[in-house]
C-alpha cells in the first residue's frame, strides 16, 4: 500500500549564521506536495539562504531538512530529488540550447528534450547558442535543464528578476500553467509581491530570518496574522472613528458617491490593474487597486467594504 506524502519538504528548526550575522532564526515550515509555494520578502530576509539550505549547497547550522519523507540534511545535493533555477541562466556559451538542458546528463534523451522544449515553447532556440537567444529565452532554456532529471522539488530563486515586464508576464504565465500539469512541488522566491501572489497556491513571508506568515496565498492575503506582514502586502491601516482598522487595497472601491474623500498622491502601473496611493482627510495615506490611471492630484471619494476590515 502506497501512502501519498502530504508534504514534499519538512524544514525542522533551522538556523543558520554566516559569523556573527544570523540569517535563519529557527525555520519550521511544511511545503506541500505539488502545489507553488512563493517565498516573498526583502532583500536580506534569507530567502535564498533557504533554498541553498533545500538543495543541499549550504548546511544548516541547527535544524533538519527532510525530503519526501527522509531526513536529507547531511545528504549531498546531487543525491537529492531536487533541482534549482537561479537569476542568472548561466548557459554555457559554447552550448547550443539541446546541449544545455542536457548538461545534468551523461545521455541525452531527444524526446523528453523536444517535449520540454514544447511546453516551453522554445524549439526554435535548441539549435541556437546563448547570445543568440533573448533573456526571456534564456530563462525558459535553464528551466528545461532544472527538469530534464524529473526533480520532485523545484527551486526558483528569483528568475524573473532580470527580465522586463512583457517577457516576465509571459513566463510566468507559461509556467503557471506547465506546473500545474506535473508532479512536481515549486518554491518560488521573490521580493516581487505580484509575482507571488499571481503564481503560488502557498504563500510564506520572511522578514529577518524568520516566518513570520504561511497559508493558501488567498488566505494570507486577504487576513495576514501579523502587522508586518500586513505591511509588506500593502494592507492599510486607518482609524476610523476611534478605531484602528486594516484591510487589503482591494477593500476600497472608488465612488463618486463615497463616503470618504480624499487626494491622489501617488499612481503606479501594476501587473492588470493601476495601484493609487491616497491621501485622506486626516492626513493617512491609503493605497487602492483601479482600472485605469488617475492624475496625480485629483480628488476622489470611496467607500471602504466592510467585510474587509480587521481590527486592530
Amino acid at each position: 500500500m502506497t501512502i501519498e506524502l502530504k508534504y514534499s519538504v519538512e524544514l525542522v528548526n533551522i538556523s543558520k549564521s554566516f559569523g556573527k550575522l544570523q540569517v535563519l532564526n529557527n525555520i519550521c515550515l511544511k511545503l506541500p506536495s505539488n502545489r507553488i509555494t512563493a517565498v516573498l520578502g526583502p532583500s536580506g530576509a534569507g530567502k535564498t539562504t533557504l533554498l541553498k539550505i533545500i538543495a543541499g549547497l549550504l548546511s544548516p547550522d541547527e535544524g533538519r531538512v527532510i525530503i519526501q519523507g527522509r531526513d536529507m540534511t547531511e545528504v549531498p545535493p546531487w543525491k537529492r530529488p531536487v533541482s534549482m533555477v537561479f537569476q542568472s541562466p548561466a548557459l554555457i556559451p559554447t552550448m547550443k540550447g539541446w546541449e544545455n538542458i542536457c548538461l545534468p546528463l551523461r545521455r541525452c534523451p531527444k524526446d523528453h528534450v523536444k517535449e520540454l522544449a514544447e511546453m516551453l515553447g522554445i524549439e526554435h532556440v535548441l539549435n541556437k547558442y546563448p547570445e543568440q537567444m533573448s533573456g526571456g529565452e534564456q530563462q525558459r532554456v535553464a528551466i528545461a535543464r532544472a527538469l530534464i532529471t524529473n526533480p520532485e522539488i523545484l527551486l526558483l530563486d528569483e528568475p524573473f528578476a532580470h527580465l522586463d515586464v512583457v517577457i516576465k508576464e509571459s513566463l510566468m504565465r507559461d509556467l503557471t500553467r506547465l506546473f500545474s500539469n506535473l508532479d512536481i512541488t515549486v518554491v518560488h522566491v521573490t521580493h516581487d509581491q505580484d509575482e507571488a501572489l499571481t503564481m503560488s497556491d502557498y504563500l510564506a513571508i520572511m522578514c529577518r530570518g524568520k516566518i513570520i506568515e504561511f497559508g493558501k496565498t488567498e488566505e494570507v492575503y486577504a487576513r495576514p496574522k501579523t502587522s508586518l506582514g500586513a505591511k509588506f502586502l500593502r494592507h492599510n491601516f486607518v482609524n476610523l472613528n476611534g478605531k484602528i482598522f486594516r484591510f487589503p487595497p482591494e477593500a476600497v472601491r472608488i465612488d463618486e458617491s463615497g463616503e470618504f474623500s480624499g487626494t491622489v498622491v501617488d499612481c503606479l502601473k501594476k501587473r492588470g490593474y493601476w495601484l493609487l496611493r491616497i491621501k485622506t482627510e486626516d492626513g493617512s495615506v491609503i493605497e487602492c487597486a483601479y482600472h485605469r490611471r488617475v492624475t496625480i492630484g485629483s480628488s476622489v471619494r470611496f467607500n471602504v467594504v466592510r467585510d474587509l476590515l480587521v481590527e486592530l
